[in-house]
């Protein structure tokens, strides 16, 4: 057996958690061969075949499953002694990195990350923009602002709001008076949002006769409605400051909660405080946007 490259172990578990090689290039942002060449590396070092391959998807063979758990062992053991030697750390610098929504980083966030980014020089921010949960007890992100019914266990932070959410159609709409809403041209939520509550919220108000348009995107879902082509549950911080949308009815049972959280074990590192309170500042001084109430 050759000495293994206990960096390889990185790329098998990506393969193991993803199903491919394709995606887990993507998620290590390294090229598909490198991935393929990283596997076929770690399997001759370790002498074990790591993966039954079938029609281009990787599943974990039964005897590697050992090799595997290990890997996630250590894994974990690297986390835990990076966020220790980072929550010691006095200064407000290095690499900080934000996972939130499209939503958000399309509306309210851009300003205050310009505004932190101002006042602490020696900070490199990284955004992950993506509806997908970052899962920051393996380091994916430092920050995470999105919405959630309640956080898991390992994280602390902050609610920040609630989310309201509306009906919004184009201010131009053209549909015969009196019509029912359930019965308007729908734009509707798919993807990772159609489990949300506004994407159940929909499904039991709309019926499929009457989507015209799916998407994974609210801000997608926002252009589409001011283009004219529907109407659409919106995030009202979203879509209240549109020029060519109006509410048209609201939609309680769709709302959510705003919060912005990092690992217990970072609570107590003075990057990531700073970084939190002044996002935590920012974004309270939208409440009665994030909750739907009147706009002066």
């Amino acid at each position: 057996m050759d000495t293994p490259d206990w960096d390889d172990l990185r790329y098998l578990l990506a393969v193991a958690r993803h199903g491919s090689a394709a995606a887990a290039a993507r998620a290590l942002q390294v090229t598909h061969a490198t991935v393929l060449r990283r596997v076929q590396a770690a399997e001759q070092a370790f002498g074990l075949r790591v993966f039954e391959r079938a029609s281009g998807r990787f599943r974990v063979a039964e005897q590697a499953r050992p090799l595997l758990e290990m890997a996630e062992g250590i894994e974990r053991q690297v986390q835990d002694t990076r966020r220790q030697v980072a929550a010691r750390q006095d200064v407000v610098e290095g690499t900080l990195r934000l996972t939130t929504t499209e939503s958000l980083m399309d509306s309210l966030l851009p300003p205050l990350l310009y505004d932190f980014a101002q006042r602490h020089r020696g900070v490199v921010l990284e955004l992950v923009v993506t509806n997908q949960v970052l899962d920051l007890d393996r380091h994916e992100a430092d920050v995470t602002i999105r919405p959630a019914a309640e956080p898991p266990d390992t994280l602390v932070g902050l609610r920040l709001a609630n989310l309201a959410f509306a009906v919004y159609g184009p201010k131009r709409d053209e549909s015969p008076p009196g019509q029912d809403l359930a019965a308007r041209c729908w734009l509707v939520p798919d993807g990772g949002l159609t489990h949300s509550p506004v994407g159940r919220w929909v499904h039991n108000q709309v019926a499929p006769k009457h989507v015209v348009l799916k998407a994974d995107s609210w801000v997608v879902m926002r252009n589409m409605a001011e283009a004219g082509l529907g109407v659409a549950v919106l995030p009202c911080f979203l879509a209240e400051r549109s020029a060519q949308l109006k509410r048209i009815a609201d939609a309680p049972e769709a709302g959510s909660q705003l919060w912005i959280l990092t690992h217990a074990e970072w609570r107590n590192s003075t990057r990531i405080k700073a970084f939190m309170d002044h996002l935590s500042k920012g974004i309270r001084k939208h409440r009665d946007l994030l909750e739907g109430k009147p706009q002066s």
